[in-house]
């Protein structure tokens, strides 16, 4: 699981730890935008709990990635005779 990850590498600093073998960790972050990309690489299996603004902003990101991928996916394959 993420959390088991998180903690061999020592990402963030342990806050709590679920029963169900989640944990809840703190994350000093520096630069916002990095931090967020890094999050949707675990495919929503951690999830940012607060600030407020940051999930919001974290949920924009995966939505205007998800419209890129769905763009190219779009553009591939198209039975287009002109293209």
């Amino acid at each position: 699981p993420v959390s088991l990850w998180a903690a061999c590498n020592r990402h963030g600093m342990l806050k709590a730890e679920q029963p169900d073998g989640s944990a809840v960790r703190a994350f000093n972050v520096r630069q916002v935008n990095p931090f967020l990309r890094w999050l949707l690489t675990f495919e929503g299996d951690a999830e940012l709990l607060s600030p407020p603004d940051l999930r919001t902003q974290l949920r924009e990101l995966a939505r205007d990635v998800a419209a890129i991928y769905a763009e190219d996916s779009d553009d591939s394959g198209g039975s287009d005779p002109d293209g």
